[in-house]
């Protein structure tokens, strides 16, 4: 009996000693956790984020959140900028789809760590777009990371300041473009289409090069034509492999393992096409195609199959930077052409978040 009770107290002592080990040990990593609340009558989302610090230092912090039905790639990260952590929140009154369902989880991150709470779900109202352009046409927006986008191809006819634009139809008589100018696809051309305004309610318009640059402005106020380093942003947030500051986002042609494919709208594809956009974020790049100043018989080309977007950035030798998807490729091909031909038009902003304590 004796020799049972002191086993008993022998092991009773290690027990003791390793859960003293335990508590006794350092917890590197933050703990995180996530809450939000609905506004009854604006239906904009307040987010909650409280982090109890782990022995490493906090380096960043914010809130992830994607469509609820999406689990391909992480969250879509929005950074609050400024410190006090341990309790934050952010109401986000932009950049949502309406009308959709979303997970939200507060972040943390440290040098070693990554650390996502727990997911809190939500389901946006169905608001009215409060973005215009001169010509009162509107446009959603989404947040990606600190980036705020339009969600549709811009169809304005006049630049900010009132002036119309030229169309390609009032060239010059040899053919040259050398003035802004927009186009519309001919919507007999593309299948399913019946009219100008359907096409351009859905494709939006193609503008030259010259019309970029021009300081009337095409977008509205407060916001701009992004430049080649605001689509490497985009591009690194939305790829499954290579980040914003990868070397990746550097080369010409085609580049990146999926961000084009994440990217790409669902729809306005061709059908047959194996590869439809996955829309991760919700940022639609559609196929409108693109206008070709060289071919005086075909102007209009790629519509279902390629989508082209300009960027304000100008190369060297006077030609434009521009975006291209097609629905064969799940990366985004970065080229450089002539400021005569006619693409897409996205704006977007830059948008700076800081906590709201409670």
């Amino acid at each position: 009996m004796r020799k049972i009770l002191l086993f008993f107290i022998f092991i009773s002592f290690l027990l003791k000693g390793c859960l003293e080990d335990a508590e006794m040990t350092p917890r590197y990593y933050p703990l995180v956790f996530t809450d939000l609340t609905m506004d009854r009558y604006s239906g904009y989302p307040t987010f909650y984020g409280k982090i109890e610090e782990g022995a490493d230092s906090i380096v960043e912090y914010g809130f992830a959140f994607t469509l609820k039905e999406d689990t391909y790639l992480p969250g879509n990260f929005i950074t609050v900028k400024e410190t006090g952590y341990k309790n934050y929140s952010l109401t986000l009154d932009r950049g949502l789809l309406p009308d959709t369902k979303y997970q939200v989880r507060a972040y943390a991150k440290t040098n070693r760590f990554n650390v996502l709470g727990a997911a809190a779900e939500m389901h946006t109202h169905n608001n009215e777009p409060e973005v215009k352009d001169i010509d009162g046409n509107p446009y959603h927006t989404i947040v990606i990371g600190n980036q705020e986008w339009m969600v549709e191809n811009l169809r304005v006819t006049r630049y900010k300041n009132g002036n119309s634009i030229s169309t390609f139809d009032t060239m010059e008589p040899d053919g040259v473009i050398s003035k802004g100018a927009y186009g519309i696809y001919p919507y007999y051309n593309v299948y399913g289409f019946n009219s100008e305004e359907e096409i351009t309610e859905s494709y939006g318009l193609l503008y030259n090069g010259y019309t970029i640059g021009d300081s009337r402005g095409l977008c509205p106020t407060g916001w701009r034509i992004p430049s080649d380093e605001d689509w490497m942003q985009l591009e690194g947030l939305s790829d499954s492999q290579f980040g914003s500051d990868h070397p990746e986002w550097l080369k010409h042609g085609s580049r990146g393992t999926d961000a084009g494919f994440n990217l790409r709208s669902e729809d306005l594809w061709n059908s047959s096409s194996v590869n439809q956009g996955r829309n991760h974020f919700g940022f639609s790049a559609f196929p409108g195609g693109y206008f070709d100043a060289n071919d005086t018989y075909n102007n209009y080309k790629g519509s279902r199959n390629s989508g082209y977007y300009w960027t304000q950035t100008t190369t060297k030798s006077g030609n434009a930077v521009y975006r291209m998807f097609e629905e064969d490729s799940k990366a985004v091909r970065r080229e450089a052409g002539s400021k005569e031909f006619g693409m897409s038009v996205r704006c977007m902003r830059d948008v700076v978040f800081g906590p709201e304590y409670h």
